[in-house]
């Protein structure tokens, strides 16, 4: 075997042991790692959050959220119609502005698939905490 085999082998290995430790993983402390890692991306920022799309997935993320309890301070969006428009009963703000009045004191939650420049644009612009809504 080559190293390069033999280096694959090893992380093959590994990636097989994870699985086999998450197969055997209980439902319920499923879950509640996966609260955990949600409350431990958004903190210290609490329930503080900016919900970045305004479309599809971002409409339900907020269903999902307002069915918890939890009412997000509004939707971001690159979208200049949906500007200042209300969506679900939020108000969609640039990316500017939610930065401006939110970028210090929210968790930002990027609701659009593909979101990784938007995550990138969001942190150009200084935003203190960007997740993606697929890590929770």
């Amino acid at each position: 075997m080559t190293t390069t085999q033999v280096a694959a082998s090893k992380y093959v290995d590994q990636l097989e042991n994870i699985l086999r430790r998450i197969e055997a993983e209980p439902p319920d402390a499923v879950l509640a790692r996966e609260r955990g890692a949600f409350d431990d991306l958004a903190s210290p920022l609490g329930q503080k959050l900016v919900l970045f799309g305004a479309g599809p997935l971002g409409k339900g993320v907020l269903a999902g959220l307002r069915k918890a309890g939890v009412e997000p301070l509004a939707f971001a969006d690159n979208n200049r119609d949906r500007w200042q428009q209300q969506v679900m009963g939020l108000t969609v703000l640039s990316p500017a502005e939610a930065v401006e009045r939110y970028g210090k004191s929210a968790c930002f939650v990027v609701t659009i698939y593909q979101g990784s420049v938007v995550r990138r644009q969001l942190e150009d612009l200084g935003c203190q905490r960007v997740i993606p809504c697929a890590q929770w």
